[in-house]
Parts: structure tokens; sequence; C-alpha cells
């Protein structure tokens, strides 16, 4: 998938509940990929209601210095998730 493809993943879903801030991304079978908080202010909640999901990137990351270089030597995967606000 490309970053700008515009389906969601089939079978993936997340959503964040606030004002905790706890986000749950959930894989086909509803095991958790991930589990736990993401700070996010209003700009960003906006944007996430107006398009009704997010982009997550994958791949070989161990911190936010490593996204670039992943992304330019073609060792990540996208995938657009549907998310849900619940407040």
């Amino acid at each position: 998938m490309s970053l700008s493809t515009p389906q969601h993943t089939r079978g993936w879903s997340a959503e964040l509940r606030l004002p905790e801030g706890a986000l749950v991304i959930r894989f086909p079978d509803t095991s958790h990929l991930y589990d736990a908080s993401l700070p996010s202010g209003p700009t960003w909640q906006r944007a996430v209601a107006d398009s009704g999901g997010v982009v997550i990137v994958t791949g070989p990351m161990a911190d936010v210095d490593c996204i670039d270089p992943a992304i330019q030597a073609g060792l990540t995967t996208y995938l657009r998730v549907p998310l849900s606000i619940e407040r």
C-alpha cells in the first residue's frame, strides 16, 4: 500500500479515548498491535475526525530518528486504518 492510498486496510481498526489519550490499534483478528497512550492536540483530532482514519507506518524503527532512513531505504509498510474518537 502506498501512503496516498485512500482505502482502509481491511479488518484493522483503531480507537482513541479522550481525554486520557488511550489508543488501541487492532489487527484483523482483534488482537492489539498497540495499546498505550497517544498525546494529541485538537488540530490532529479534527484532522482524524475529518478523514476517518490514520496512516500507520511500520518498519525497523527504534526511535523517531530511524523513520526517515527506513522510509528512504524502502523498509516501511503503510496501513490506512479507520480510527474512532470517543470523548
